[in-house]
């Protein structure tokens, strides 16, 4: 009787070790099965970004984690993101280049490719290319001088260089001020044809040989108007300020009120554009 007794809690025992395996391995299953659910989903979130391509002129680095350049319609600021194969302070300004990017979930345009089109020192008579090399497939910046003809429209503009009359997309060209030129003043160009046999231009300079007066002056630092331009206070005015070719300054590391010494110059436009500034 004894032994038929223990049989019985014996059998009981494993059974009950049995139910408890197998349900076990069916918690580890689903959540095996959860863990994969989610990084599918992780997955097609990546895959959902809509990357942009565009071309457009390379202006130069706001800081060391970002970029500014100039599309046909727009002045982007770029986060750098994970594009960190290229040397920024080799690129010179207005290079025609090739942008891909999309906008993150906090509205800001990240990086993810950055490819030069065209260098500025390969300057070409365009009617002289040989149209069958592969180089040729690539924009080419041409430099010119010639004279301020007009606009041709709100898109474009007319420049005479003595031997022909060239229509130009002005789109790529930021923080001009077209109304101040007059006819016939003597410019300085850069452009490139794109694929749709459009001549894009890049930058323009009013010719002038004098050299500007520069000027130096102790001021307050205000801050940042848009990605072109600073404010400071001088003892007798308040100074907007082009940045220009000053690129290697991280605005935001500097406080407000801070006092600098600002150098600059008066451009043909009226304009204040700055040359150098330091802290003090």
């Amino acid at each position: 009787m004894k032994n038929i007794k223990f049989c019985l809690i014996l059998c009981l025992s494993l059974a009950l070790s049995a139910c408890g395996n197998t349900t076990n391995q069916e918690g580890k299953e689903t959540q095996t099965e959860e863990v994969k659910e989610k990084a599918d989903s992780g997955s097609k979130k990546e895959e959902m970004r809509d990357i942009i391509k565009e071309e457009a002129a390379y202006s130069g680095q706001i800081d060391g984690k970002s970029i500014e350049v100039n599309t046909e319609s727009k002045t982007m600021a770029l986060q750098i993101g994970n594009v960190t194969d290229v040397d920024w302070n080799s690129i010179e300004k207005n290079v025609p280049v090739l942008i891909s990017y999309y906008k993150n979930e906090n509205g800001q345009f990240v990086l993810t490719k950055f490819e030069i089109t065209a260098e500025k020192d390969s300057i070409t008579n365009p009617e002289t290319s040989d149209k069958n090399d592969s180089v040729a497939k690539k924009p080419q910046v041409i430099k010119k001088e010639g004279v301020y003809t007009g606009r041709i429209d709100a898109n474009s503009v007319e420049i005479n260089t003595g031997s022909e009359s060239i229509g130009l997309q002005d789109g790529m060209v930021r923080g001009f001020n077209w109304s101040s030129v007059s006819e016939n003043t003597p410019v300085v160009i850069e452009y490139f044809i794109n694929e749709n046999s459009q001549n894009v231009l890049t930058y323009i300079e009013i010719k002038n040989d004098n050299k500007p007066n520069l000027i130096k002056t102790e001021a307050a630092y205000v801050g940042k108007i848009d990605n072109n331009s600073i404010e400071v206070n001088t003892e007798m005015e308040t100074l907007m300020l082009q940045i220009g070719d000053v690129r290697n300054v991280d605005w935001e590391d500097i406080p407000k009120n801070a006092r600098v010494l600002v150098s600059y110059y008066k451009n043909n436009n009226g304009q204040n554009v700055l040359t150098d500034i330091v802290v003090q």
